[in-house]
């Protein structure tokens, strides 16, 4: 049985994936969970401390990895939906941190309990 014929590839599933790879790899280039073992690989010799450190690269191989645990493993479908779920979810966010003040990072936690408490006391028009 080839890949195709167990998932066939149609422009949703094409979408699901692409967003479970994009953020399987934003997860394994910018967190801190993995940042002692991506520090280490990292340094490896080129070509495969390289593979650690480029964006395309490793979204080739993690889109290649994905397929064939796919094949291999089709119960893995649910860490895609998972990682899929995650991208969606952070896009919204970064959308609604722009819309709310485009040129803010997001609220500290004090800005929050200030605007919680203006609220709470009636007043806080300004952060509407």
């Amino acid at each position: 049985v080839f890949p195709w014929e167990v998932y066939p590839l149609t422009l949703s599933t094409l979408l699901i994936y692409a967003l479970a790879v994009s953020f399987a790899v934003d997860l394994w280039l910018y967190s801190r969970v993995f940042a002692k073992i991506r520090c280490y690989l990292q340094k490896l010799p080129d070509p495969f401390g390289y593979l650690f450190k480029c964006n395309v690269c490793l979204t080739t191989w993690v889109s290649l990895l994905l397929m064939l645990t796919l094949w291999l493993l089709p119960t893995s479908e649910l860490v895609v939906y998972a990682l899929a779920i995650a991208r969606v979810s952070t896009i919204i966010k970064y959308l609604l941190d722009h819309i709310r003040d485009p040129d803010s990072e997001g609220w500290s936690c004090g800005q929050q309990e200030e605007y919680l408490s203006a609220r709470k006391h009636g007043t806080g028009e300004e952060y509407v």
